[in-house]
């Protein structure tokens, strides 16, 4: 359900907000089950990034956003997770209106993706800049 409705257009979602929200584990469930080895053995997305992402389209959960992505940040070694972390937590902050904090979080997204050559992630973070 997770990945349905964070693939599908912004309003044709074919997985209600309601039916994700019931579904949607809570911040401490995500980070633990990104740490299970065999999720990034068979290279599956991060339930860390695509829960905050799905916390943050949701549009009033910004707070569990802040805290998947915080922890996704925390203990995450894969480094699309951590920019796609660093993404969200930027945008919590220009939500809140904390340009610097939003600022400083997607510059090290696209610092992150620049060291790695993912050159198209560190797009991403300088349009998130905007």
């Amino acid at each position: 359900r997770l990945l349905i409705y964070l693939t599908s257009p912004e309003g044709a979602a074919p997985v209600a907000k309601e039916d994700l929200l019931a579904f949607m584990p809570p911040p401490p469930t995500l980070i633990e089950t990104d740490r299970r080895p065999s999720f990034h053995l068979w290279n599956y997305t991060s339930f860390v990034a695509a829960g905050a992402r799905a916390y943050l389209r949701l549009g009033d959960k910004d707070e569990e956003a802040a805290e998947t992505a915080r922890g996704g940040l925390a203990e995450a070694k894969k480094i699309t997770t951590r920019i796609e972390c660093h993404r969200v937590l930027g945008i919590v902050a220009k939500r809140r209106g904390d340009l610097a904090a939003a600022e400083a979080h997607f510059n090290e997204g696209a610092e992150e993706a620049r060291a790695c050559g993912l050159y198209l992630l560190e797009l991403l973070c300088a349009q998130d800049l905007v």
